[in-house]
């Protein structure tokens, strides 16, 4: 229906903020119960203003108008046309009494909020009526109890059920003896199905039938029972009864015979309360249709049905999800509705991946209560990546009859980015190690970037990154970097400690310099290791059992008897790591010891020193040398090898007293947690010179 001005007086003014024209009253709407109105935008928009948002709302939730398209009570029966750019017009269907509002227009401009004013419509619902006046020659007028704003330009009249072909204004002059007398009914022009009830008119009894419901709304699945009385003249019998459907009304056929509802239609005959109830079970959606109640007589045009019936609409439950695709802090609002508004404005629930999320309802989300306590929206502000899922939703008391499932997708940047090495354990030296990122991003993560700590520039892209033949050099914190097109997101870091052998040792002897006779030697070894060698053993040449354990072997009050070879044994350890062997490198241990001899008196010249040293004589004077690591020449340590099996390192003692002679010395040592043990010798040379003893 649309509207027309009724006279009332608009006041029109100019909006001081936006420059936009208010009509800054409320009028006043009447329309006919169970017909259709549009109420018009009660403002002009903003030619230079961007609109952003409209809105029709009777209430305010939260400091925001609840827009009626959200309200249960007129599901499926709100529309915003908006067939124009600046058109805002609301259209209601099927009107009911609970409609009698006032409805308010509010919208939205860019950078400047609501607008608000004082202006919409108060709507007023009223019925068609049929007057009679006049004793003998009667009028008939089809009257209302408002005014309609939409004025029809004729009516339309009715006797016993039958369209009489004339057009007439509100008034039917015609006397009712001409037309013989009957059962009288009228209807507007646009709306023929909202006729008036039956006036009967000259006579006690008239045909007629009235329905308890003209409207219904029911769930898919439920079973509906749909009522009528009727009369008719007391001059005719009743022979039977029956129901149709509005499409085949011009070739009535029994409802229980029609194929589509064979085995659900049953009647219910009450004939001394002229009562007839039709019930049909286990609807459908395609049962959605206008049914019309048929009285049999015995007279030939003794049938009677009226010229409308009930309209019976068969609904699922739907939901709408706006929107489906959102960024983590948005807002999202689900809205669970029907295609009509039900008998019973029911409650919902709410699933989320097949699990109910309310009722109770639950913490986690914010609900919307409207003013009936529907709970038919769900809102999640802000929305988070826990909210992404299949929601769906379903009347209360019927949770078998389940709204299809919408799946909503939180867009984010990567986050809960983590890296897994790949074998786990210890990592040694020569074996290969995989490093796998993973992310939780919607959409996926496109890029992975490999990074060493304190180091800039990246070491490798893609989701895994591979070390082989993984040495030393390879040690630290590594970490990934996830990135999707909404951001990016760094793992916390994970270590990479790479065990290996011990590498070539370096050694010191203490005290450094000349050595005499009753003094201590301190030969001390080291060496690189990870985990750090746990065991060192000394050894003399040719001396089966070790001499000393430990990193350092001191030799004190040192003597002639000391002298030797002495040489320390390396040990290669087979780690925890299967299949990858460490080497132990060699450690040099360096022992000494000094020797003295007493030389005879003799000339002193240098040819006889000389000659005497040679020949191993004694010289007057003790003669010092400096102690000094010597490596093993190649035929000592071939030697070494063919005697031992062993790669043996000496140190050696030099007595200038003597020919110079190398005495080898030897340690060994382990690392922690042997699992299999190569032994390895290394020698170093230690060279004393001898004092010459005093003559006696």
């Amino acid at each position: 229906m649309s509207l027309r001005s009724t006279g009332s007086v608009l006041v029109v003014f100019l909006w001081s903020l936006t420059g936009v024209q208010v009509q800054h009253n409320v009028k006043q709407i009447c329309a006919l119960k169970g017909s259709s109105v549009d109420l018009p935008c009660p403002v002009i928009n903003p030619t230079w203003a961007q609109v952003t948002e409209k809105v029709w709302y009777i209430i305010e939730l939260d400091g925001e108008p609840y827009d009626l398209r959200w309200d249960p009570k007129y599901e499926g029966r709100v529309e915003y046309l908006e067939t124009r750019e600046n058109d805002c017009r609301l259209r209601i269907t099927d009107l009911r009494e609970a409609d009698e509002e006032t409805y308010k227009f509010r919208y939205k401009i860019k950078n400047s909020g609501w607008i608000d004013g004082s202006y919409g419509y108060t709507l007023t619902l009223t019925e068609l009526k049929v007057k009679v006046s006049g004793r003998w020659s009667n009028t008939l007028t089809c009257s209302t109890t408002c005014d309609l704003t939409d004025k029809p330009t004729y009516y339309i009249w009715y006797k016993n059920g039958k369209h009489l072909n004339q057009k007439t204004s509100s008034m039917y002059s015609n006397t009712v003896y001409s037309q013989g007398p009957g059962s009288y009914y009228c209807a507007v022009e646009n709306n023929l199905g909202l006729h008036s009830p039956a006036v009967c008119v000259r006579d006690s009894n008239c045909w007629s039938v009235t329905y308890t419901k003209r409207r219904m709304c029911l769930l898919k699945g439920s079973t509906v029972d749909i009522s009528c009385t009727y009369n008719h003249p007391s001059r005719n019998k009743e022979q039977g009864s029956l129901w149709l459907i509005k499409k085949k009304f011009y070739k009535p056929v029994d409802l229980r015979f029609e194929s589509q509802y064979v085995g659900r239609v049953s009647y219910n005959r009450e004939p001394e309360k002229k009562k007839h109830t039709l019930t049909i079970t286990d609807l459908t959606e395609t049962d959605s249709d206008e049914y019309i109640f048929r009285l049999l007589t015995d007279k030939t045009d003794g049938k009677f049905s009226g010229p409308s019936g009930v309209i019976l609409t068969v609904t699922g439950v739907l939901l709408e999800m706006d929107p489906t695709s959102v960024s983590e802090g948005r807002r999202v609002t689900l809205l669970c509705r029907t295609t009509c508004t039900l008998d019973h404005i029911p409650e919902y629930i709410w699933y989320k991946n097949g699990k109910p999320v309310t009722n109770p309802v639950t913490s986690y989300t914010r609900l919307i209560i409207d003013p009936l306590n529907s709970y038919n929206r769900l809102i999640l502000d802000p929305v988070t990546n826990s909210d992404g899922g299949r929601y769906s939703c379903a009347v209360g008391g019927r949770d078998d009859l389940r709204s299809p499932e919408k799946t909503l997708t939180v867009r984010d940047k990567p986050k809960n980015t983590s890296v897994s090495v790949s074998p786990s354990g210890e990592i040694v030296e020569g074996s290969s190690v995989t490093l796998t990122c993973s992310s939780d991003a919607n959409p996926h993560v496109d890029k992975y970037t490999w990074y060493k700590k304190n180091v800039t520039s990246p070491k490798a892209s893609g989701q895994s990154y591979n070390i082989t033949n993984i040495s030393p050099e390879h040690s630290g914190e590594y970490y990934c970097e996830a990135e999707n097109k909404y951001g990016h997101f760094n793992s916390s870091t994970v270590s990479v400690d790479v065990q290996y052998g011990p590498r070539t040792p370096s050694v010191s002897v203490s005290p450094s310099g000349e050595i005499m006779e009753g003094n201590s030697v301190t030969l001390t070894c080291s060496s690189d290791a990870n985990p750090p060698v746990y065991k060192y053993t000394w050894y003399k040449k040719n001396v089966s059992s070790p001499k000393a354990s430990g990193q350092s072997y001191s030799i004190t009050n040192f003597t002639s008897e000391a002298s030797g070879e002495y040489y320390w044994r390396q040990t290669t350890v087979m780690t925890a790591f299967v299949g990858v062997t460490v080497f132990l490198p060699v450690l040099i241990c360096f022992s000494g010891f000094m020797c003295f001899r007493w030389k005879k008196a003799s000339k002193s010249t240098s040819d006889t020193i000389t000659r005497d040293t040679a020949d191993y004589g004694q010289d007057s004077s003790p003669v010092y040398d400096n102690i000094s690591s010597m490596e093993m020449t190649s035929t000592a340590a071939q030697t070494a090898n063919t005697d031992n099996q062993e790669d043996l390192h000496y140190a050696s003692v030099h007595f200038s007293s003597t020919k110079n002679q190398e005495v080898p010395l030897y340690c060994t040592i382990q690392q922690s947690q042997p699992q299999k043990q190569v032994e390895e010798v290394q020698y170093a040379a230690v060279k004393f010179n001898c004092p010459s003893a005093a003559p006696r």
